[in-house]
């Protein structure tokens, strides 16, 4: 080589890193933790729009809350009859850069139990339990090709964030675009910080839009989410990774403009708040209404009395040598198949229970167990306490033989 070409050669500045790896595995955060049973106490409060109000959280025991941007806690707080406790999972908003802390961002419903005792209630200085970190809707660890097209409907903007945050502050290329629906302008929670990171961030671009509800006052973006309107924001969409997040009738929609651009099915990744109750606190349309038995005034022998005079329920055959599940609310007894979860089983005969990832991990399919046992095998989606109490998560639990469920 001469010594021109030498010279030459160093000019050459060094290729950037292609893609963008999580920090976890760059060794510069904690390795996410698997769901445990957590005490968080409130430090801080902040009004992010008329609705929507976020809470910065830290265990009580001192140790980091290491989780993966996109996931949620499940939050038990004391807002059933005489302070009973109710459960919602609301997504973490925060990046799992910081593990000392936590933020969660929480929408009040109109009719929203819980929701409305968090806005009314919880404040710096208290403390409450929750459950996780839980989910899995988040980016993978490593990222060759970090092309990502994120899509938000109202307060699904939370888990949004969190990925947001955390692919701005990992290193390589990559190439962000977030669109974000809102209904009015005040109601675009988070935007004045992730403006900001797409102000400091070359790679980062935020698209704030309306929807279709005339204001006066917005000169911004306005308009349904329909291809047109990406074609025009993210040309290049059909070769990204997109997460969407918000309810069920905007991420049916998204799906549809998405696919109609060439995007794989492979590369849309959604969270439904409503099939998790992460805002939701109204219940599933044709999902099983809440358990009414009191298991402790009666015993298993009444239970099973009680399940035979159900009218419309059908008699065990007793040379059926499967177990029979019986549904005491619906009447439905179902003979369970080799390795079949009560999930399955009930599905296959048309019983509707709330579900969502169906591996044991989100708590949505939480039902009572009035007599008999079940091998549950969950990742983290119940409480000790709830599993005392006879509740079992029926994505994950098979039966051992006869069992009655109160749904």
């Amino acid at each position: 080589m001469t010594e021109a070409a030498a010279r030459h050669r160093t000019k050459v500045p060094p290729r950037p890193d292609r893609g963008v790896r999580m920090p976890w595995v760059l060794g510069t955060s904690p390795v996410p933790d698997p769901p445990a049973e957590l005490a968080l106490e409130c430090l801080v409060r902040v009004q992010e729009s008329p609705s929507i109000v976020s809470f910065t959280m830290r265990r009580r025991d001192g140790k980091p809350l290491a989780f993966r941007s996109g996931q949620y806690l499940s939050i038990s707080v004391p807002a059933g009859p005489d302070g009973t406790p109710c459960e919602r999972n609301y997504s973490i908003s925060s990046s799992p850069l910081d593990c000392s802390v936590v933020r969660i961002s929480v929408k009040r419903e109109p009719q929203g139990l819980v929701s409305s005792w968090i806005h009314e209630n919880l404040r710096p200085g208290m403390t409450v339990d929750a459950l996780g970190p839980l989910g899995d809707f988040y980016p993978a660890d490593v990222e060759r090709r970090a092309r990502f097209l994120l899509l938000a409907g109202g307060v699904g903007i939370t888990p949004i964030a969190s990925i947001l945050w955390t692919l701005h502050k990992a290193d390589g290329a990559a190439s962000i675009d977030l669109i974000h629906h809102a209904s009015r302008p005040e109601e675009f929670a988070l935007s004045g910080e992730l403006l900001d990171i797409a102000e400091r961030d070359p790679r980062v671009r935020v698209h704030l839009s309306l929807g279709d509800r005339p204001c006066e006052t917005w000169e911004g973006l306005a308009g349904r989410l329909d291809a047109e309107v990406i074609e025009s924001l993210v040309p290049d969409a059909c070769g990204r990774q997109v997460f969407a997040c918000g309810p069920p009738g905007y991420l049916e929609a998204a799906k549809s403009v998405v696919v109609s651009l060439g995007v794989s099915p492979n590369s849309f990744f959604t969270e439904s708040f409503l099939d998790t109750v992460q805002t939701g606190e109204l219940e599933e349309e044709g999902a099983v209404a809440p358990a009414v038995w009191d298991t402790e005034a009666v015993s298993e022998a009444e239970v099973a009395d009680a399940v035979d005079d159900i009218d419309g329920l059908p008699e065990r055959d007793p040379d059926d040598p499967r177990p029979a599940v019986s549904f005491v609310r619906t009447g439905v007894r179902v003979m369970a198949e080799e390795g079949e979860t009560i999930l399955q089983a009930a599905t296959r005969e048309g019983i509707t229970l709330r579900s969502n990832c169906a591996n044991g991990m989100c708590g949505t399919c939480k039902v009572r167990t009035l007599a008999g046992d079940v091998d549950m095998r969950h990742n983290g989606g119940i409480r000790r306490r709830e599993v005392e109490d006879g509740i079992i998560l029926a994505c994950c639990s098979r039966p051992e033989g006869d069992v009655v469920i109160d749904a």
